[in-house]
């Protein structure tokens, strides 16, 4: 066989099995986003999702509370009894078998009472709640604020459940002193949504697989015939 062939099959090969294994593909897409708070009371037990990406099973996603009351507040999801440590707001997801996604940024349209929580971080299951992956402040006297902060570095790998928490990272208060245990933190309406990249991986065809293994017996038999 001429150095000619034996590199149109070397290209073959890597073309083929490329194709096999799959190319990553990546487009912007919405994760989780919640629904309206227009109606709300204040004092509801969740707030249920609106739409699931394309790699998200489609069952939970609401958000609820850990160790927080309601509390009443026309047109929002709100929550009194912020700490550090143990209350938070939380909500869960699954991926697909075939879903995987980067983050890229958490919008979240809020208000927070004097003596409720000022800093606010995104936290996940994927480091054990260890550090936040977003975070955001509420200034004193800003009133309702629409949230985007962005996240880098974090993967969401296929057919995992994660679970996420919303909390202040550092007890401080919308007003500068310690969060009071009256104090509330309001999610509003119109846009609250985790979004990302997503990755997904082709599937091998067989007649992409047959190839490869053509190709792979054809620069065997070249290897041979130099013995």
């Amino acid at each position: 066989m001429n150095g000619w062939m034996g590199k149109k099959i070397v290209t073959f090969a890597v073309a083929a099995i490329t194709g096999a294994v799959g190319i990553k593909c990546a487009q912007a897409d919405v994760i989780l986003s919640w629904n309206s708070t227009a109606g709300f009371a204040g004092t509801e037990t969740s707030l249920g999702v609106a739409a699931y990406g394309s790699g998200v099973a489609a069952s939970g996603g609401a958000i609820t509370r850990s160790g927080l009351s309601g509390n009443a507040g026309g047109g929002s999801f709100n929550s009194a009894g912020f700490n550090v440590t143990t209350n938070f707001l939380t909500f869960a997801l699954t991926t697909t078998s075939t879903g995987s996604y980067d983050l890229t940024d958490f919008q979240i349209q809020d208000r927070a009472s004097g003596t409720g929580p000022r800093d606010l971080g995104l936290y996940y299951s994927g480091n054990n709640f260890a550090s936040p992956i977003a975070i955001w402040s509420d200034a004193a006297g800003a009133g309702t604020q629409q949230e985007d902060p962005t996240i880098s570095a974090v993967t969401l790998s296929p057919a995992t459940t994660y679970t996420f928490e919303i909390k202040t990272t550092d007890g401080t208060s919308n007003s500068g002193g310690s969060i009071g245990s009256s104090g509330t933190y309001r999610i509003i309406s119109p846009t609250i949504a985790l979004n990302g990249t997503a990755v997904t991986v082709a599937t091998p065809e067989p007649a992409s697989l047959s190839i490869a293994a053509f190709a792979g017996t054809a620069l065997l038999a070249r290897r041979f015939r130099k013995i």
